[in-house]
């Protein structure tokens, strides 16, 4: 292949791909500008190849949300031919996007510097899926995070010679949605189940769960006073509803208030 062929090849690989490139060589001469440069930057490439790659900062710099930032950091790139670095750069004009851009050295098979590439990627549309996706995810989290909170009762009931207190706080992050849960229950003879619970696992799955295991219990209450009794009986319900990889950690405690008497069985809880 002769060497105008061999470039008029290497200007099409490059005109092809979907970053924008600019080459200087070490005199810090512009001898390249590739299609997508121009289209990003909306500039004319012959007015800026064979001229001083200083010219063509100011301009890609001036549409840029801190010109004087950008101006500093190339200055800087300037001095050490050698130094490599990368920036997020805000477009302004002629379109608004977010760029992430790459300085680096560009070097000859023989390992002599050639001169100084730059490439600078459109990352606007994906930055955007992002913050959508967050943005989708903290609703889900939220409603998540409400559903639990409407599993837990809103006040401890009101007993005599013994006062109930209960303060929950959720983990921050992706366990702010956990399988936690607590519940009092009434009985018909004045006592009260305290029941204190913890699904395995994180998310809506582990609140689903939760409360499969809360109104379990509850609903085995009206047949079955004793703690005990009570735990082995909603074993056996739950574990018809779980997949064999799932599990609760339950406490149970029937606390007789007038006799003043506490009577609790543990199923695994710390």
């Amino acid at each position: 292949m002769r060497q105008g062929e061999g470039l008029g090849l290497w200007n099409a690989v490059v005109d092809a791909v979907e970053e924008a490139i600019v080459f200087s060589d070490v005199d810090g001469i512009v001898r390249l500008i590739n299609r997508r440069a121009a289209m990003i930057f909306g500039i004319d490439p012959d007015t800026h190849l064979d001229a001083p790659a200083v010219q063509l900062a100011r301009v890609v710099a001036l549409q840029t949300e801190d010109p004087e930032g950008l101006m500093e950091s190339l200055q800087e790139v300037r001095s050490d031919p050698e130094m490599e670095l990368t920036l997020q750069i805000e477009q302004l004009i002629p379109e608004r996007r977010l760029l992430d851009a790459l300085f680096r050295p560009a070097y000859g098979q023989d390992g002599e510097l050639l001169g100084r590439i730059a490439v600078f990627s459109d990352v606007t549309e994906i930055r955007r899926r992002i913050a959508e996706n967050k943005r989708l995810l903290d609703e889900a989290r939220k409603t998540a995070e409400s559903y639990q909170r409407a599993l837990l009762p809103e006040n401890p009931p009101s007993l005599p010679r013994v006062g109930l207190v209960a303060h929950y706080i959720a983990a921050a992050g992706r366990r702010a949605v956990c399988g936690d849960f607590y519940d009092f229950i009434s009985l018909p003879d004045g006592r009260v189940a305290v029941v204190i619970g913890d699904v395995c696992g994180v998310g809506p799955p582990a609140v689903t769960d939760a409360a499969l295991a809360r109104f379990s219990l509850a609903s085995l209450l009206r047949s079955e006073e004793h703690a005990d009794r009570l735990l082995e009986s909603t074993n056996v319900l739950i574990r018809r509803n779980l997949g064999s990889e799932r599990f609760v950690r339950m406490v149970v405690a029937v606390l007789d208030p007038e006799r003043a008497v506490l009577e609790y069985s543990n199923a695994g809880h710390v």
